[in-house]
């Protein structure tokens, strides 16, 4: 899925500018063609129109995809600092205060 969003972000569209500038009555052929970026494309009297995909809102996902990996990574950090053994006080320890009497 990143990957994914980082070519749409930044990936290069120069063959979706070489299917749209190619005379209709003179089709190219598609086969290893990068269209990834091209979400529609419609055909008409004039010519050819194409819908990329937004690449701004691409970067947004990837932002929101990196705050999340960084919000994970602390609450990994955070569980393992609350789990780690410390050699605190223990319950089975005869020198321990009972629970009733915290």
């Amino acid at each position: 899925m990143e990957e994914g969003l980082q070519k749409l972000a930044m990936g290069p569209v120069n063959d979706s500018v070489k299917l749209v500038t190619q005379p209709l009555d003179q089709p190219i052929p598609i086969e290893g063609l990068d269209l990834f970026h091209i979400k529609e494309i419609k055909t008409n009297k004039e010519g050819m129109e194409i819908k990329f995909y937004d690449r701004l809102e691409a970067l947004k996902c990837l932002d929101a995809l990196q705050q999340r990996r960084e919000e994970l990574q602390e609450g990994r950090q955070i569980l393992a600092a609350l789990t780690q053994d410390s050699g605190g006080i223990r319950e089975d320890d005869p020198g321990s205060p009972s629970p009733g009497g915290l």
